[in-house]
């Protein structure tokens, strides 16, 4: 019986690089070769013409199939076997293909190509076995399995116009189709980067063409799909598959290929679930349980990929893929890979537990759940995952508990989690990670407890340990591994991975658990008096419900005990929680002293230096808190087993070394450590705010209108936020819109007193004392508490001549702040204008005695013994200082003592034009210049305001009038001249 023949049917463009190779592997397997050529312009027809003489043109119309078909409808042989230009068929399969041809039963036979890259971190990339010299210059290939060997039959022909199909036609006629383990070798993914994307280029316009003809083609769109997936283009790549899926509900590839982009982004979870939402559509599928099992490998769950590799191959026996890769995993499970268990206890768990098993169940091989009694759904949702559920009588201790749920881990490792515990697929992927040490070994967790309102606590946890004979939990309450971890030698080793714990959100179920907690560990305590590590969770716990006297009391007796190595974390944070306790107290001595206890048992702990810095920072000790501050820099705050709101320290060292070198006068320090905090508080609002406030003092108005906004636009709250926003605007000069916006906040927020504060502020510095009290006695109705508001009543009282009530607010402002000198400036001018003048020197050694910014002894020593000249020389001092209502304060004094009412006048003109508040200063020059119509030094004053304004006429004509009187006047020449 003769041989059957074999025809090789090729469509070419430009493939001189490539023909050659294609065409020398084929020789003596296939008996005629048929080239149809799209449109070539290089040598590619000439190489051709050395191998066969059946070549064949056609012009090229954004469609493979027309030019596919005409290939084999030249075809006079048996079978028809397909290959493209950059691919190759070794020699050594040239007799196995020659033997499948000789089949009676099979019509077409798929074959598995070889994708040959380095890119191993592809989805169903295989590691090379280097089985075929054709492969040696790649690390793997990435597999995909297609129909290239068929009976040249009629009414055979390809469909699609890119990734053109025989398929379909095939299985429409009924045709049966078998398998092949022999690979075509494709080097298509190694072409030059021009070629490369001249080809993707191509098939992408055809199919946005296919689409564009027909948006509600299925098939179109995943095509579509495919070749933006290929140039990386992830995101439209996805778009298309969610179409084609929306097209048609039930079409499972394209839930394959989201899957596998999702695994391309890192996001294992998600591509677990698309992979098993193919499969349920279409359960025969052998590659998505292949890919699946991929998944599972990328996250080191290898008895999970194990078992969807062999269902693969229960699915299709021929896929060869899935049972190298059955192979390759069976050969990492012998050499050590290692499993893990989930162990928890639970009770009334059902709104968390949900949530995080959901997540997590594929990450591991094992969850054991120990259940304490629950009435909801707890036991049901755990069996739903896939756990094990164990009962337990509960007994008040959870350490037994625990120890209940280890003792029926059959894995190697074990982790433990709470059901309010959460773990993303970041810190999954490392836990899966550091399971593969050895054995003698275990490891701490970073626990970050997050409660509304408040910053994140974190602090190190022991979590994850080998499952060994004799590890066990100790105590009945903040139960403990590591003391058996200890007696067993185990290593201890820190790492980053990140167990958010999410119980403090509810405050009820909070206090709830605060208070079975103390009921635990004070019965505990009255069996072992002098344990110190439950001295200290009880006072935490009373800590945590206000109870300070006795968390107080706790803290004091744990520091009169040895608590030993194991217990100096717990020693040295009960001094520091005792220090800040008792400076909330103002026991500042008391505190400094535990802060410097902390730090002769431990010289380098941080967080002592930085309480230290704090204390001092609150005492006005600027340069004891910088050093105090720089040392906790240095030594850097070190997260512990104790808790701590570490981030929000970090933020603080920087933020107080900024106020600390403010207030020293070091403005280069002052920027750089606020420019850090600025980037610490990024990820956190609440810090941003404080920062906010800070550049606000400091006048780095700009800075401070970023931040503000970042935080408008993040919607965080957003009452208080919009009101620094106005104030802002008010110091950048912008007043009429200052005063929209808290106008504005009036409305929505009627009872914010601190807008109509600044109303208050705003129509004061307007020239409008009377609006100013209306704002600003609304704002004291609503705080009448609030030392500015009181204040700045006082001294509006005081402009309208309102003595008594001037008096009446200045007195409760004393009552609130007794060394603010503004007040005592207002009492002096109060009774300068009533005549009081015995009042006054008392007044004014008052003034000079608690303002530590002036030499008192300089002002005392001043060359006039009369005390309005004292007075007026303090004004020019606090002129000099920039401090304006200082100066103008002694001036008015000033004025009213020598009944000069000019001599104030000009003082506040010309603190009106500093100010650019050049409508202000024309008003008052025009209500004292009728009284002085020759003074040259007021009408200059009001040219300049003319000028500033720009009406040039107004201008001309106040420097004309004093070149009349005086024409030698140099500074209204020149003033003249310039306009």
């Amino acid at each position: 019986m003769s041989e059957s023949t074999i025809a090789l049917c090729m469509i070419v463009k430009n493939e001189e690089k490539n023909i050659e190779n294609c065409l020398k592997s084929v020789q003596g397997l296939v008996n005629e070769i048929i080239i149809v050529d799209t449109g070539s312009t290089d040598k590619t027809v000439e190489i051709c013409r050395c191998y066969t003489d059946k070549i064949f043109f056609t012009e090229w119309k954004n469609d493979f199939s027309g030019p596919r078909n005409l290939s084999i409808s030249k075809a006079a042989s048996d079978w028809i076997f397909l290959l493209d230009a950059d691919e190759v068929i070794s020699l050594r399969d040239h007799e196995k293909i020659k033997t499948l041809t000789a089949s009676k039963v099979a019509y077409a036979y798929q074959l598995t190509t070889r994708n040959y890259t380095d890119l191993f971190g592809m989805v169903n990339w295989q590691k090379n076995d280097f089985s075929y010299p054709e492969g040696n210059n790649y690390k793997g290939w990435v597999g995909s399995t297609k129909i290239r060997l068929f009976r040249n039959h009629m009414g055979l022909f390809f469909e699609g116009e890119v990734h053109e199909m025989i398929e379909p036609r095939l299985r429409k006629m009924g045709l049966p189709i078998d398998s092949t383990d022999v690979p075509i070798h494709h080097y298509g993914r190694s072409l030059t980067q021009d070629r490369n994307i001249e080809k993707k280029q191509l098939y992408l316009e055809i199919g946005l063409e296919k689409v564009k003809k027909n948006s509600k083609d299925v098939q179109a769109n995943f095509e579509i799909g495919l070749e933006y997936r290929e140039i990386k283009n992830f995101d439209e790549a996805e778009k298309y598959f969610r179409k084609a899926i929306e097209i048609e509900p039930r079409f499972y590839l394209a839930y394959n290929e989201l899957a596998i982009i999702a695994g391309l982004k890192g996001k294992i979870l998600e591509a677990i679930t698309l992979f098993n939402k193919g499969i349920s559509l279409y359960p025969g599928c052998a590659d998505l349980y292949n890919n699946l099992a991929v998944t599972y490998e990328l996250i080191n769950n290898l008895l999970f990929a194990e078992k969807c590799y062999k269902k693969a191959l229960d699915v299709s026996g021929s896929c060869i893929v899935a049972q190298k890769n059955l192979e390759n995993i069976r050969e990492k499970i012998k050499i050590g890979k290692s499993s893990v268990s989930v162990c928890m206890i639970v009770k009334n768990e059902e709104k968390n537990l949900e949530e995080l098993l959901s997540f997590i169940h594929p990450f591991f091989e094992e969850i054991i759940i120990v259940d304490t009694g629950s009435k909801d759904n707890s036991v049901k949702i755990a069996q739903k995952y896939g756990a094990k559920v164990y009962k337990y009588k509960w007994n008040n201790d959870f350490a037994g508990a625990r120890n209940e749920s280890i003792k029926n881990a059959a894995s190697d490792w074990i982790i433990w989690l709470d059901a309010d515990d959460r773990l993303d697929e970041n810190n999954l992927k490392k836990i899966r990670r550091v399971v593969h040490a050895p054995k003698d070994r275990a490891f701490f967790c970073v626990l970050s407890n997050t409660k509304k309102g408040e910053a994140e606590t974190t602090c190190q946890q022991l979590r994850i340990f080998p499952n060994l004979s004799g590890v066990k939990f100790e105590r009945p309450i903040h139960e403990q591994v590591i003391f058996s971890l200890k007696k067993l030698n185990l290593n201890l080793f820190y790492t980053d991975i990140v167990v958010q714990h999410t119980g403090y959100e509810d405050e009820a179920a909070f206090k709830k658990k605060l208070k079975r907690n103390m009921e635990i560990i004070e019965n505990e305590l009255i069996k072992n008096p002098e344990d110190y590590h439950l001295k200290f969770q009880l006072a935490s716990t009373c800590t945590a419900l206000m109870d300070l006297s006795r968390a107080e009391k706790y803290l004091k007796e744990i520091i009169k005990l040895d608590c030993g190595f194991v217990g100096k974390d717990i020693y040295l944070f009960s001094l520091i929680s005792l220090g800040r306790m008792v400076k909330a107290d103002s026991r500042f001595d008391e505190a400094s002293g535990y802060y410097k206890k902390a730090v002769e048992i431990d010289p380098a702990y941080g967080i002592a230096y930085f309480c230290m810095g704090e204390l001092n920072l609150e005492r006005e000790s600027y340069e004891e808190a910088a050093g105090n501050l720089e040392q906790a820099k240095f030594y850097t705050i070190k997260m512990s087993n104790v808790p701590l709101k570490k981030d929000r320290l970090d933020f603080l060292l920087y933020y107080y070394l900024g106020k600390v070198y403010q207030k020293l006068n070091n403005n280069d320090k002052t920027k750089e450590n606020l420019d850090i905090a600025f980037e610490l508080g990024q990820k956190k609002p609440e810090y941003l705010y404080d920062i906010g406030l800070m550049y606000i003092k400091e006048k780095h108005f700009n800075k401070a209108e970023e931040i503000f906004l970042s935080l408008k636009k993040n919607n965080y709250n957003l009452k208080d936020t919009f009101f620094q926003l106005a104030v802002i605007k008010f110091y950048q000069g912008n007043i009429k819109e200052a005063q929209k916006m808290l106008e504005d906040i009036i409305k929505d927020n009627p009872l914010m007193p601190e807008a109509y504060q600044n109303l208050g502020v705003i129509e004061e510095n307007s020239g409008n004392p009377n609006k100013a009290i209306q704002y600003y006695e609304q704002a004291y109705k609503l705080n009448p508490m609030n030392f500015e508001t009181i204040a700045n009543l006082g001294h509006s009282y005081l402009e309208t001549g309102k003595y008594d009530l001037a008096y009446e607010y200045f007195q409760k402002a004393i009552g609130l702040n007794p060394g603010e000198i503004d007040i005592y400036l207002g009492l002096a001018l109060i009774a300068a204008s009533e005549k009081a003048y015995d009042k006054l020197p008392d007044l004014f050694d008052k003034i000079i005695s608690i303002d530590k910014n002036i030499n008192k002894l300089q002002i005392l020593n001043f060359k006039s013994e009369f005390l309005d000249d004292k007075i007026e020389y303090l004004g020019d001092i606090y002129q000099h200082m920039h401090n304006s209502r200082k100066s103008l304060l002694c001036y008015h004094i000033v004025s009213t003592l020598r009944n000069d009412e000019k001599f104030y006048k000009e003082k506040l003109i010309d603190f009106y034009i500093s100010k650019d508040r050049v409508n202000s200063a024309i008003q008052e020059i025009e209500k004292v210049l009728p009284y002085y119509p020759d003074d040259n030094r007021l009408l200059l004053r009001l040219g300049k305001c003319y000028s500033y304004l720009k009406i040039p006429q107004a201008a001309r004509l106040c420097y004309e009038q004093i070149l009349k009187s005086n024409p030698s006047d140099n500074e209204a020449l020149s003033m003249i001249n310039a306009l």
